[in-house]
């Protein structure tokens, strides 16, 4: 009982959205994703019926650290603080807005508006009544926390203001700010007591110490501290080696903290500058702090991950992994259980950092998910991560069969074989690898030995495997997959690519250019040339009879930020038709059904459906003998109901003559959704925080 009382005391506050506006049989389908040891988990399991949702890979077995999500603002985070008591988190945004959170339930509270540009930092005051905020308008605001009311506006800066902070006894604020200088302002009637000037560059942080009579300012490579009482420097701090973007007091005053771009968190003896301690760090530290004890330090970084160390020993105790973009700010609640980190991912995730607690090695990648594919056959499933893998699955129980280590850089796209025997890999270390998909074993490394390259952005296999093409910020290159021999560079750069079905052509296209081009891959010329606008090409692929071209479009116009797809007739060159506007990025397109024509779209990791209106054909432009054979069927499967999608967290189904997306069940809101496919009934999905996900799916209307 104990057990399934401390597991729902997780569940509600990670699902509170779903639980409070779904139905009952909505979130209840959260509950295949809980951790396999779950109680909660192991009550349900029992009552599992065919036609429920089944996550059949990517449950970790236990909970993780990360007990709570908050999605609201627009853009990306750039600063979270705590209130004192702990209940409340506050952040800013690129947005223009700070926002309140509660932090059990994860909901918004308040929404503080009257800056005009955005906002770089915010702060709670000591007693929780009042938040300061600093933005890119060179102005601090007071907030009132009860009514979100703005009570001050502080101005005098002359640039954009970076950091700010309360004093121990909520009487002062200082601001940091890219003109030079750091500020001391009354808290309660907007005076200004004295302008810290010696700052050679910008200020990007400020803090009092916990007496109120010091300021540690961090500004270049260099970490100043200055009396309140005079506004005199009494300490410069040299050591980093690049920007400091952070520093802080501990509790006692006794020490500083301080994140840089030199990849180090350092720790200085605040009487004589004395460095006590060096943490190495993989990337860019953002973010740091003391816990409120003295006795942990946290940091954020540009690697995407929370970092918690021993401020004495300087030894690593965590490595929180689940942002998809830079951590650039962190804050801890007073009791130093939980820590909350805001990211470019625009999530803020609340962590809980007891060290009694287990911790949990993740599941599935390390670092975002770039690229899933089903074999042909359906029985695996390849991704290729940031973390410089790829990982083969087994689609019927989702387990981890191999691992494809090798690549120096984040594997950007992973396909398969048509016969499912051979997998190739592309990376940003500018290689592709064919693997044996049986055995996972390395077979071959194919050099695209382009000076310049910065990577390879697509690979992909002919439909008889005798052919590998990859593209580049350079040119495509084809292969022969047995060989390795280089057949054939393709004059454009590209970052989508598709060989027809009967191997004979190659679409490709470029972010770089607004066309997509046709060769003939037997002599590398050029067929044909699609005119996309001024459109860029994120995705292509033929249909299984190399009639048509289905390409997915990114399009900035009129100061309006929208993508689409495009479908094409391949022997004339000539645009049939367009799909309706996506807000989001259209991230691969592929035909689901030719009768009626019917094709697939991932939006940002979400599966939607386009039935395209095509007018009579036209006469070929290509020459007969480059016009595309009759292949063979596909053969994948294709059935057109019934037809599974995922829309803002939910996954949906439209069953045959109901014509209207059903909702079957709800993705956790830790998750967020970046690739996908989908064979059958069942669905992979990969996440930005490495997860890939293995569901199968209802094939009856009973549940719905």
């Amino acid at each position: 009982m104990l057990h399934l009382l401390v597991d729902t005391l997780r569940l509600i506050p990670l699902h509170f959205d779903t639980i409070k506006k779904s139905t009952l049989h909505i979130y209840h389908s959260v509950l295949p994703f809980l951790p396999t040891r779950c109680a909660i988990a192991a009550v349900y399991q029992d009552e599992v019926r065919g036609d429920d949702m089944v996550v059949l890979g990517g449950r970790e077995e236990s909970w993780d650290r990360c007990i709570n999500v908050l999605r609201a603002h627009y853009d990306r985070f750039t600063s979270v603080s705590f209130s004192r008591d702990g209940k409340s988190i506050v952040s800013s945004s690129f947005d223009n807005t700070a926002r309140v959170w509660d932090a059990s339930t994860g909901q918004q509270v308040l929404t503080l508006q009257g800056h005009t540009k955005l906002v770089n930092s915010v702060m709670f005051d000591l007693d929780g009544k009042r938040i300061a905020s600093g933005s890119d308008d060179e102005t601090v605001r007071i907030w009132d926390f009860k009514t979100g009311q703005e009570m001050l506006t502080l101005r005098g800066h002359t640039k954009t203001v970076l950091s700010v902070t309360f004093s121990e006894d909520g009487e002062l604020v200082a601001s940091g700010s890219a003109d030079k200088t750091a500020r001391v302002w009354s808290a309660r009637s907007s005076q200004l007591i004295m302008t810290l000037e010696g700052h050679t560059s910008l200020v990007r942080s400020v803090e009092f110490s916990r007496d109120g009579e010091r300021i540690v300012t961090g500004s270049g490579d260099t970490v100043h501290v200055w009396d309140v009482g005079s506004g005199q420097e009494i300490l410069l701090v040299r050591g980093h080696t690049s920007q400091v973007n952070c520093a802080s007091f501990s509790k006692d005053g006794r020490y500083i903290v301080s994140g840089s771009n030199d990849h180090t968190v350092r720790v200085w003896d605040s009487d004589n500058g004395q460095q006590i301690l060096t943490l190495d760090g993989p990337q860019v530290v953002r973010s740091v702090l003391f816990s409120h004890d003295g006795k942990q330090i946290i940091s954020g970084s540009g690697d995407t991950t929370v970092r918690v160390w021993d401020a004495t020993t300087g030894e690593q105790l965590l490595v929180l992994e689940g942002h998809a973009s830079a951590v650039y700010s962190v804050s801890c609640s007073w009791d130093g259980k939980l820590v909350a980190s805001g990211s470019a991912d625009n999530t803020i995730r609340v962590w809980d950092v007891s060290l009694n607690q287990q911790t949990v090695m993740r599941r599935g990648h390390r670092g975002a998910v770039n690229d899933v594919a089903f074999s042909m056959n359906g029985k695996l499933i390849v991704s290729a991560s940031d973390d410089k893998t790829a990982r083969v699955w087994d689609a019927l129980t989702g387990q981890q069969m191999w691992t494809l280590e090798g690549h120096d850089g984040e594997v950007s796209s992973a396909s398969f074989s048509s016969d499912g025997d051979m997998i190739v890999t592309g990376s940003e270390d500018d290689a592709v690898f064919t693997w044996d998909a049986v055995t996972g074993m390395r077979m071959r490394s194919l050099d695209h030995g382009i000076e310049g390259l910065e990577g390879v952005e697509c690979v992909t296999f002919s439909e008889d495997g005798e052919l590998t093409a990859s593209a580049s910020d350079r040119s495509s290159v084809i292969w022969n997959s047995k060989t390795g021999q280089k057949q054939r560079t393709l004059a454009d750069a590209a970052n989508c690519l598709a060989f027809s079905n009967d191997g004979r052509l190659l679409v490709s296209s470029s972010w770089a250019y607004y066309r997509a081009s046709i060769w003939d891959t037997s002599t590398g010329q050029l067929v044909l040339t699609l005119e996309l606008d001024t459109s860029t090409a994120s995705s292509v692929s033929f249909s299984p009879d190399d009639r048509f071209i289905v390409i997915g479009l990114h399009s900035y116009r009129d100061d309006e930020d929208y993508s689409n797809a495009q479908i094409w007739e391949t022997s004339t060159g000539y645009c049939l038709d367009t799909s309706k506007k996506f807000p989001n990025r259209v991230n691969s397109v592929k035909f689901y059904s030719t009768d009626p024509i019917v094709v697939q779209l991932q939006v940002e990791g979400e599966i939607r459906y386009w039935s395209p209106s095509l007018p009579p054909l036209l006469p070929p432009l290509l020459p007969s003998n480059e016009i595309p054979g009759t292949p063979s069927p596909p053969t994948r499967p294709i059935a057109l109901y019934p037809q599974y999608s995922v829309e803002d967290h939910l996954v949906m189904v439209m069953w045959e003559g109901n014509r209207e997306l059903v909702p079957i069940g709800w993705l956790p809101p830790t998750f967020q959704a970046v690739k996908s496919d989908l064979y059958g009934s069942t669905m992979v999905i990969g996440g930005t925080g490495g997860e890939v996900f293995i569901l199968r799916l209802p094939t009856s209307m009973a549940r719905s």
